[in-house]
């Protein structure tokens, strides 16, 4: 079976073994039996009960061998499960906290050191992984036994489940380890492509500096060197893909580590970013050469062009230049000539443009792309015969060109000036003719202003026009037609100023006309005015005055109007159309203003008339009002009496409620007439105002009064009325209340409960009934008699004797209820006394009856004398007890035969103490019973105790010896293989004595003897195990100190030899870097040597700490001075190689200057005949040659520091 069915078996087992005694207590007893049978047994029956003895005897030796045999193999078999689960535990432990391992995310920082270093815990735990692979197998074969014992696959499916982590955790370490290699790998791959990227970039460096160090001065050496620069820039452009793989590779290196190295990205990038311009700067240094190639080959065959274009233009021009000046007739003919000679010479200008511009392309052309073996020389190029022919031939015909232009410009000049004063007068007569036109067919100007400007102007246009007359008879001689125009511009002016004059005057008369109609109307409405509110007068006199005005605006202001209408009519025949609608809105305006006036006085008529009738109309219902308001005060002033009742009082307060409702009518008809009096306001004098509203206010007053009266006297009888009704309600409440407590039942004499805590509820019922009866005299009862107290005052004599009686009443039938209540609570809590004391009797011996049986439940223990004498005690107590409650019985039975009891509670009392007599006497009974068998078992538990205290013995010092072991260990390792031997003998002498521990029947602590011995071989195995590992780890320590000392001494040496060996830089540089990385290779095996060191240390003294300290700290110093040696020696290096190529840079910059103006040092400026030009020339050739100095001497400080 199981764990769990061996331990189920042994604990059964066991408690046989614990029964045994039983079993032996009954041989003793047949045996004593048949000693005494046989003597009295006939002989030929004798032989029979023989036999049949000796087979139970037999059969009892043969149960107690069995038992013996049976424990033995099921301890063992618990202990083979306990071993299996605890290595499966332990194996299942070491799992979990390996995949831990495995699970933790490792930084390695992107530094090849931090892989090597990963690398090797990977395959320390690889190593580790391996190792386990025998204790699994262990594992699985006795899983297989154990399963096939117990029938059941739950073991092996369990360590099925173990070998399936063992597998997967191995495939997990191995890919771990795969991954940290790779990316070891990708690492190295990274920055060798970087270095080889960085050497390819100094090669074409140099290449394109050599291309831009040619000189070229023809088209011929042009086209060669095309050649040979388009191939080199085809090999610039194809390394693009190289730089994109390298580009690749960094990107992989940021996605990799950015997340827990964030610095490493903007490294990476910053280097490809450098590698990438260093690249685009040689791409972009390439294009340009090959574009100033380009450019150089077209300005050359520009060049050539351009002087057979130019010689063309000047056999086409010299045939225009030669031909003689003649006399111009006309200006055309003049202005004709002009022009042939302008276009002719602008031609020649552009040749010498055109010219000039060709020989600074071919100039430029030399100068891009030639650079001159030595920059101090100023020798220049010999110029062409061609250009030398067309410059002089060119310059000729200019001077030529420039000289016919000039006389002809002079004659035609003269022409033009003659022609245009002519035109001028034409001109201006033609533009005052259309002026005078226009002016005779526009309309009359409304406004005197513009009408008195426009005549002015045509005054001064008659004196201008007199002025010109004069002008052209003097100067210009004999010109008939423009004369003739003169003529007739001054009559058709004369005729336009009479005109307009004329409806001047006409304007002038409707203005005057407007102007006295309205100040006539303006006077009407000032009589109008004195009629408002304010005057003075009443509204029958205001009357009168207005009839007078009607008639009045009938006899004058129509006929003024009418005579401004006609004036009107004319003067829009004479304007414009605009000035004819102002002129309409005027006649408009005006008749408005007279039906205004008109109207003004018909509605004012209406106003007054409807104003002096409501005033009279307001007055009779003032008074009307005000004679209502003081009959109903006197009403309010002395009411009647109320009485006792509400429903008396209610219909009084009906009556005020109505009353106070006609006086709010009242109110409304105060406001409706202040708004009819705020209606008339306007029409009525301050005098009548101030009378009706003096009315007014009195009737407001009284009837504000009234209803403040009502008000109150409402309130009054609204409360009297809430007293009355609150009197009746509680009234009733308190009668319904006495007829419910009435109906309980108060006679103190009835049957008994028989139980104390129904005496209780009912005694607390009764006396909750009497505390409820005085809190309905304290609170309903006694203010029921205050307040009918109070409304007495209020009633006359007949509601007074009514109201009397009913208190009255209720207050007798009250005290007698009260009295009944007392008498009945006194009896019952009499009665309460006494059930209580019987209760607490009886639940005593109950209670003992209790503890004893839970006492006799538990069963008998005979492990040891201790417990077999306390239980024989305890029972000896038990028995005088129970004789005390046996006559405490019999005393509470006769007390219950006296009580007064309903049939119910005399049969369950009989059954009470019935049941309590049956189980005192079981309790005896059993009593008796146990302290027999205890005393036949207390001489069974000496016999097994000399054996355990012996063990115990053993376990002691054991213990001790394990003690003294528990010391330091040392780093070497003989100091652990001692302890292994130490250890290994205690493990021995265990578990001999471990066979002979099964022997032990009966003994108290013999669990916890087996739990002791099982303890103790278990912490000997553990430390068995450790001390196995301490020596496994001291060994690798010392392997690995004596790999780091060899790599040391012998790397220095390989320092040495990369120094002494004459390599180049970048092969030194590629030296040291593979240096590096076995360096970064033994601080991965130097982090490994530290942290088994560490754990050495940790185990060991303090001497032991430090030594190890010391060693490891030596040997991190010697490898970081190696390392730090070849860095100091690298970067010497690099920064050499850095110097050269930032050179390189510094003379490509100095070269490309002296490139990009060598054109404007080889050119010969085109010189004006003024000296100043010269001496510009000779100034901006100056600056030019101390610049060009600056950068020699540049150069010259690139090849001294190169020198040095």
């Amino acid at each position: 079976g199981d764990l769990a069915w061996a331990r189920d078996k042994l604990d059964t087992i066991r408690l046989v073994a614990t029964r045994i005694t039983e079993g032996q207590h009954l041989m003793t007893g047949m045996q004593e039996v048949f000693s005494r049978a046989v003597n009295t047994t006939p002989s030929d029956q004798q032989d029979s009960l023989r036999e049949a003895m000796t087979a139970l005897r037999n059969s009892w030796d043969q149960l107690n061998m069995d038992l013996n045999c049976v424990t033995a193999q099921l301890k063992a078999l618990v202990a083979r499960w306990e071993d299996f689960n605890d290595s499966r535990n332990k194996l299942e432990s070491w799992l979990t906290e390996t995949e831990q391992r495995l699970a933790e995310k490792h930084d390695t920082r992107a530094e090849l050191g931090e892989m090597k270093t990963l690398l090797e815990r990977f395959k320390h735990i690889q190593e580790e992984i391996e190792s386990r692979r025998p204790d699994l197998d262990h594992l699985l074969e006795e899983s297989v036994e154990l399963s096939q014992c117990a029938k059941k696959d739950e073991a092996k499916k369990h360590t099925k489940e173990l070998e399936a982590r063992w597998d997967k955790l191995n495939v997990d370490c191995k890919a771990k380890r795969e991954s940290v290699e790779r990316e070891i790998q990708e690492h190295s791959t990274y920055q060798q492509s970087l270095q080889d990227t960085e050497k390819w970039l100094l090669q074409i460096s140099f290449q394109l500096m050599a291309h831009n160090s040619l000189y070229i001065t023809n088209r011929e050496q042009t086209q060669e060197q095309i050649v040979q620069h388009d191939a080199l820039l085809a090999d610039i452009q194809r390394y693009q893909s190289t730089l994109d793989d390298l580009k690749e590779k960094g990107r992989s290196q940021i996605q990799r580590y950015v997340m827990a190295t964030p610095d490493i990205q903007p490294v990476i990038e910053r280097q490809l970013s450098n590698v990438q311009e260093s690249y685009n700067s040689l791409l972009y240094t390439a294009q340009q050469i090959k574009a100033r190639l380009s450019d150089s080959l077209a300005k050359f065959q520009q060049y050539e062009d351009t002087l057979e274009s130019i010689m063309a233009s000047l056999d086409e021009c010299e045939p225009l230049v030669t031909q003689g000046v003649g006399d111009p007739l006309t200006l055309a003919e003049a202005q004709e000539q002009l022009e042939q000679a302008r276009v002719v010479h602008n031609r020649l200008q552009g040749e010498k443009t055109r010219l000039a511009v060709a020989v600074q392309a071919c100039e430029a052309a030399a100068a891009c792309i030639s650079r001159p073996s030595s920059p101090q020389d100023t020798a220049h190029a010999p110029i062409p015969d061609r250009e030398i022919a067309v410059r002089v031939r060119l310059e000729d015909l200019i001077d030529q060109a420039q000289n016919r232009l000039t006389a002809l410009t002079a004659g035609v000049s003269e022409l033009e000036e003659r022609d245009r004063q002519l035109a001028s007068l034409g001109q201006w007569v033609a533009d005052q003719r259309t002026q005078v036109t226009e002016w005779r067919a526009r309309p009359a100007k409304l406004r005197s202003d513009a009408a008195r400007a426009e005549l002015t102007t045509m005054q001064e246009m008659l004196g201008t026009l007199g002025d010109k007359k004069m002008q052209l008879a003097t100067e210009s001689g004999a010109q008939p037609e423009l004369e003739a125009q003169l003529d007739s511009l001054e009559d058709l002016l004369m005729e336009t100023l009479a005109k307009k004059q004329g409806e001047q005057a006409l304007i002038d008369e409707y203005r005057n006309s407007l102007a006295n109609t309205q100040t006539y109307l303006d006077s009407l409405g000032k009589k109008l005015d004195t009629l408002e509110r304010g005057s003075g007068l009443d509204c029958q006199h205001k009357l009168a005055t207005l009839a007078e005005v009607g008639l009045e605006l009938q006899e004058h202001g129509l006929p003024k109007v009418e005579q401004t209408k006609t004036l009107a009519n004319n003067v829009i025949a004479v304007v414009s159309n605009l000035d004819s609608q102002q002129i309409e809105d005027q006649v408009k305006s005006i008749e408005r203003r007279y039906n205004d006036v008109a109207k003004r006085v018909q509605r004012k008529a209406q106003v007054l008339a409807v104003t002096h009738k409501g005033l009279e109309a307001a007055q009779g219902e003032i008074g009307q009002a005000r004679e209502w308001v003081r009959e109903k005060m006197g009403f309010v002033n002395a009411p009647p009496p109320l009485g006792y009742e509400n429903k008396a009082t209610e219909e009084r307060q009906q009556l005020l409620k109505a009353l106070l409702k006609e006086a709010e009518g009242k109110q409304l008809l105060v406001e409706s007439l202040d708004k009819r009096m705020q209606a008339l306001h306007s029409e009525l004098e301050p005098s009548e105002i101030q009378q009706v509203e003096g009315s007014l206010r009195l009737l407001e007053t009284e009837v504000g009064e009234l209803s403040g009266a009502l008000k109150g006297e409402i309130e009054r009888v609204g409360s009297a009325a809430t007293q009355r009704k609150q009197f009746e309600d509680k009234l009733a409440a308190a009668q319904a209340r006495l007829r419910d407590l009435a109906t309980e039942d108060l006679d103190p004499i009835k049957e008994q409960p028989l139980t104390a805590a129904a005496v209780e509820r009912e005694l607390a019922h009764f006396k909750e009934f009497e505390t409820s009866l005085k809190k309905f005299g304290d609170t309903d009862l006694a203010p029921l008699q205050k307040q009918a107290n109070t409304l007495m005052r209020d009633c006359d004599e007949a509601d007074k004797a009514k109201l009397q009686a009913v208190i009255q009443g209720l207050t007798k039938e009250y005290e007698g209820l009260q009295k009944k209540t007392h008498n009945k609570v006194t009896a019952l809590a009499d009665l309460l006394a006494g059930r209580r004391k019987f209760e607490v009797d009886v639940e005593a011996c109950q209670a003992w009856m209790n503890e004893a049986e839970v006492a006799l439940s538990a069963e008998l223990r005979t492990a040891n004398l201790e417990l077999i004498q306390e239980q024989l005690n305890k029972y000896a107590k038990l028995n005088e007890e129970c004789q005390r409650v046996g006559g405490d019985l019999a005393q509470l039975e006769k007390s219950g035969r006296q009580m007064v009891l309903s049939a119910p509670d005399l049969l369950t009392l009989t059954e009470n103490f019935n049941c309590l007599h049956e189980r005192h006497t079981r309790i005896a009974a059993s009593i008796r019973d146990r302290t027999k068998a205890l005393g036949t078992a207390l001489e069974k538990c000496k016999e097994a105790q000399q054996r355990a205290d012996q063990s115990l013995a053993l376990f002691a010092r054991i213990q001790g010896e394990l003690k003294d072991l528990q010391k330091p260990i040392g780093s070497k390792v003989e100091d652990v293989q001692a302890m292994l031997d130490s250890y290994q003998k205690l493990l021995d002498d265990l578990k001999n004595w471990k066979n002979g521990v099964g022997d032990l029947e009966g003994v108290a602590n013999l669990q916890s003897i087996v739990q002791q011995q099982e303890d103790l071989i278990r912490a000997i195995e553990d430390q068995l195990e450790r001390l196995r590992q301490l020596l496994l780890l001291r060994e690798q320590f010392i392997a690995l100190i004596a790999d780091i000392t060899t790599f040391i001494a012998r790397y220095t040496e390989v320092i040495r030899d990369i120094e002494t060996g004459g390599h180049t830089t970048q092969e030194k540089i590629k030296k040291y870097d593979d240096v590096i990385v076995k360096i970064q290779e033994c601080e991965a095996l130097l982090a490994a040597a530290t942290d088994k060191g560490e754990q050495i240390a940790a185990e060991g003294t303090a001497a032991d700490r430090n030594t190890i300290t010391e060693q490891l700290q030596s040997l991190k110093q010697q490898l970081t001075a190696l390392r730090r040696a070849v860095e100091r020696q690298r970067q010497q290096h690099e920064a050499a190689a850095a110097e050269h190529i930032k050179l390189a840079a510094e003379l490509d910059t100095v070269l490309e200057w002296l490139h990009s103006h060598e054109a404007e040092v080889r050119s010969r400026p085109v010189l004006n005949i003024d000296v100043s030009s010269v001496q510009r020339e000779q100034e901006k050739h100056k600056e030019l040659a101390a610049e060009v100095e600056v950068y020699l001497a540049r150069v010259r400080a690139a090849q001294e520091s190169v020198r040095h």
